[in-house]
């Protein structure tokens, strides 16, 4: 029903006297101007979707090339591993996963890596099935020291068994995760982190290195862990890198 208001306008107010022309909403319209001096509605994009334009009105659309879309992030506590188990698809050709304080239970720890091919339901850990290459960097003297194997059941991601256990001294890292959904290449991953050693001092590392899972077959699972003992707290997230 169209009612005369304080403006003598129309009910709902238009936009040329305050109002918004508009007579009802959904959960996550916006509001933009269709036209000169006209609002229209714009309904709720999909999930991942950002607001883009198209050189006259806003738009939902995709993410440009090299963004980063969340996926899904996992929270341990007292855990044995962290597996992310439903993040992998051939939606990304890489991933970057991202470990914010992950804490060992136990003192003098080294990080690992696993992946698997049946959506977590078993963990590639045959003894020649990876091959890494790990350099750290102690910041109170510049030591550096160097770890690689060519035949070993995991991807080593800190160059030697030395994580601290006390709050704040977790470890932290990207990881970038090349190509795990094809047929025809390795999957093959970068890092960069950082931790505080188990000494007293507690003296902070820098770690960066490579490594690859051998075979040359679909990985739609990874999962975190550390060489003995729980992960006892700290999260991993996962995120997708838009194609070109």
């Amino acid at each position: 029903m169209v009612k005369n208001n304080a403006w003598n306008g129309r009910d709902p107010a238009i936009s040329t006297k305050g109002g918004t022309g508009q007579a009802a909403f959904t959960q996550g319209d916006l509001l933009y101007a269709s036209a000169a001096n006209t609002l229209s509605k714009l309904p709720v994009g999909s999930g991942g979707q950002v607001l883009n334009s198209n050189g006259t009105i806003p738009v939902w659309g995709s993410s440009g090339a090299g963004s980063l879309v969340h996926i899904d992030k996992v929270t341990a506590s007292a855990s044995a591993s962290i597996d992310l188990t439903s993040a992998i698809d051939g939606t990304y050709d890489t991933y970057c996963l991202i470990g914010t304080q992950l804490l060992p239970s136990s003192v003098g720890r080294s990080a690992r890596l696993r992946v698997s091919t049946d959506n977590g339901s078993t963990w590639k850990a045959g003894a020649l099935d990876y091959a890494y290459y790990t350099r750290r960097r102690k910041f109170d003297d510049g030591v550096e020291s160097v770890a690689s194997s060519g035949n070993v059941p995991y991807m080593q991601l800190t160059a030697s068994g030395d994580v601290k256990n006390t709050t704040g001294g977790g470890f932290n890292f990207v990881l970038w995760l090349y190509s795990p959904y094809l047929t025809t290449a390795n999957t093959r991953t970068t890092t960069y982190g950082n931790y505080l050693r188990n000494q007293a001092t507690g003296y902070a590392v820098d770690v960066r290195g490579s490594a690859i899972y051998k075979a040359v077959e679909r990985v739609d699972a990874v999962q975190f862990l550390f060489n003995s003992g729980d992960v006892a707290s700290g999260t991993l997230s996962i995120y997708g890198v838009v194609n070109s």
